[in-house]
């Protein structure tokens, strides 16, 4: 990085980066925090039904929560990394880079982060497949986690785990841990493809509704709902759940509503992806449009850790409708990679 290109980038900082600093839409009292990030778990699901039955029956209902936050119009932004991505900007408040995969080629960097703004915060995460995939075993660790469990860390495990298998240890280790903790749980059942049924069907499948493939992506979305459902159910009786700030999101898109309503196009409506919070500090559902760099300061303004100096490129749901600057997409997308390509946060 040159002089030239670094004068560039604080510049920007300078004119776009939030500066808040205040704790108004904190939680009351200091909580653990959950976040559940949900493999292809497009908005169209929340609150859908095949021939009356939900395909989504405990989101809908969290949904439904006194103190939930649900945006059901988050915009995805993950680009050739998919689900790599969108961790990293989870973790980060960065957008990905425009050629290749962050985690891959610039995973050991030592970036800001949610983990790191957590100050005295036990962070871990939790995965279902080989934490060698999207470097993740690198990765991670450069996003502040101290402990990764993947397939290899449950007993007896011989591939890839289910949805149910995930919860169920992520509810045993978190019962270990002590508070204040940061637990980043990442779901895979609802994975493509969808050419074969890989979870016990239910009567979804009997329906004759849509191609099979769709039916069959239903059912695994049925599935992983029903695994956040006993998770929940699990920490209300052990007393965690009323401690912690819960976090559903999305990864990213993967089948579109225009595929359910049979249009051949489809617009950035059909792609929209969700973002649920439980336990928040007020009830809001979020009926503007959400970007999904914008998931990173939300979960700071949440967290009461705007102390913490660096707040991402995107703005807090809750302040999003006062600001009045936005750079266009194309100037935070070449910042936000010439950042990460050009070592602007110094490789470790």
């Amino acid at each position: 990085m040159d002089a030239k290109e670094k004068a560039e980038i604080e510049l920007f900082l300078r004119k776009y980066m939030p500066e808040y600093t205040d704790d108004r839409y904190a939680v009351k009292e200091r909580k653990n925090l959950i976040l559940i990030v949900v493999e292809s778990l497009n908005s169209w699901l929340i609150n859908f039904e095949i021939e009356g039955m939900e395909v989504t029956p405990h989101l809908n209902q969290l949904c439904r929560e006194d103190s939930s936050i649900v945006a059901l119009h988050v915009q995805p932004q993950v680009k050739n990394g998919r689900s790599s991505d969108a961790h990293f900007m989870y973790n980060t408040g960065l957008l990905p880079i425009n050629n290749g995969a962050v985690a891959v080629r610039f995973g050991e960097a030592g970036y800001p982060s949610l983990a790191k703004a957590l100050k005295g915060y036990e962070a871990f995460s939790m995965v279902c497949d080989n934490a060698k995939y999207w470097n993740q075993n690198i990765a991670f660790s450069s996003y502040g986690f101290t402990r990764l469990y993947d397939c290899h860390s449950v007993k007896g495990s011989s591939g890839n785990l289910n949805d149910h298998t995930l919860f169920k240890e992520a509810a045993s280790r978190i019962e270990g841990t002590g508070s204040p903790f940061y637990a980043q749980l990442i779901t895979l059942n609802m994975h493509y493809p969808y050419d074969k049924l890989e979870v016990p069907p239910t009567d979804i499948s009997k329906s004759k509704l849509y191609t099979p493939n769709i039916r069959n992506f239903l059912e695994t979305a049925h599935y992983c709902d029903n695994a956040i459902g006993e998770f929940i159910k699990v920490l209300k009786e052990t007393g965690i759940y009323e401690k912690s700030l819960i976090a559903i999101i999305s990864d990213h898109n993967e089948i579109d509503k225009n595929q359910i309503e049979n249009r051949e196009k489809s617009s950035p409506e059909d792609k929209e992806i969700a973002m649920i919070v439980l336990n928040g500090s007020r009830k809001l559902d979020y009926v503007h449009p959400v970007e999904q760099i914008d998931i990173y300061p939300t979960l700071l303004d949440l967290m009461g850790a705007n102390d913490y100096l660096w707040k991402g490129l995107g703005h807090s749901i809750f302040r999003k409708d006062s600001i009045t600057l936005f750079p266009s997409e194309e100037k935070r997308s070449y910042v936000s990679d010439l950042m990460i390509t050009k070592g602007y946060f110094k490789l470790k």
